[in-house]
């Protein structure tokens, strides 16, 4: 496999399951090449825990800050939320690297759907004015955000987000996103053998100048680890992340300018791509 420094850009390592073990779960991801984890902000407490626990770990740990759509209608009626947030992530700016995760969710509705949209444009319009870069969540939503997108930011910000944990397999999706300018994030999900199969067949779409990689830890852990040991175990983390970049480069290696090469080449060019491309999307 590729030995190339990765950036997992979407990690719930505040999550108790890892949270409980963090110093070797920590050490695992450096011991497989890790660079840099981005840890996902949630909820405002979430959202502060991750800012603490990137602050434990300077220049590899970093943090998201930001509302669910799940815990929108937690949200929506704290007085200044949006002040909130912004305090928060101007008083640490040092390991807040992005607005989120947030966005829409109409699969679950664990929030209504008026509450997920007005705490979307919330923090769309947050991200803008403080400069940050967007992090992303969509299921079953996809008409309804990219339509806040549209209507909430200026055209020319539009290329400030990122797709987070993206899964959806309609060719036509994927295009409209990328032709907004977004970047997306791939998960283990690509690994699935149902579910994971048209975004399989249509991920080597997205230039790789717009190509992330990401294992929202602890959720959805790669089904292609060969290693018997690694298998066991519910939790998925950073130090399996590429097995989702081996994955991703299968894909791409179908294309043209791909097909001479051996898949640790393919893998090694994607996993340095993914790299810059994080580091200058988040300005890590």
């Amino acid at each position: 496999m590729s030995t190339a420094k990765l950036i997992d850009i979407g990690a719930n390592l505040t999550y108790h399951s890892l949270a409980n073990n963090i110093n070797c779960v920590i050490q695992r991801a450096k011991d497989n090449h890790l660079k840099k984890i981005v840890i996902t902000g949630t909820s405002l407490k979430n959202s502060k825990d991750a800012i603490e626990l990137a602050k434990q770990y300077p220049h590899f740990l970093y943090a998201t800050v930001g509302i669910h759509p799940h815990d929108a209608d937690k949200h929506i009626c704290i007085k200044d939320i949006s002040h909130q947030l912004e305090n928060l992530a101007i008083q640490n700016l040092d390991v807040v690297k992005s607005l989120g995760e947030c966005g829409l969710d109409f699969n679950r509705n664990f929030s209504t759907r008026e509450n997920q949209i007005a705490m979307f444009e919330i923090q769309l319009k947050l991200a803008e004015k403080l400069k940050l870069p967007i992090f992303l969540h969509e299921r079953d939503a996809h008409n309804d955000l990219v339509l806040c997108l549209k209507n909430t930011l200026s055209k020319d910000y539009l290329c400030h987000t990122v797709v987070h944990c993206y899964a959806d397999g309609v060719k036509e999706h994927l295009e409209e996103y990328l032709d907004l300018g977004c970047y997306i994030g791939i998960t283990g999900w690509i690994t699935e053998a149902k579910r994971g199969k048209d975004l399989f067949e249509i991920v080597n779409i997205i230039p790789i100048e717009r190509l992330m990689i990401e294992t929202d830890s602890p959720f959805l852990k790669p089904r292609n680890i060969k290693d018997k040991e690694l298998r066991k175990g519910r939790d998925n983390e950073p130090a399996y992340l590429k097995y989702v970049l081996r994955k991703v480069a299968e894909s791409y290696s179908q294309l043209a300018q791909f097909q001479s090469l051996d898949i640790e080449e393919v893998e090694e060019i994607l996993g340095n791509q993914t790299t810059l491309n994080a580091e200058r999307f988040f300005n890590l």
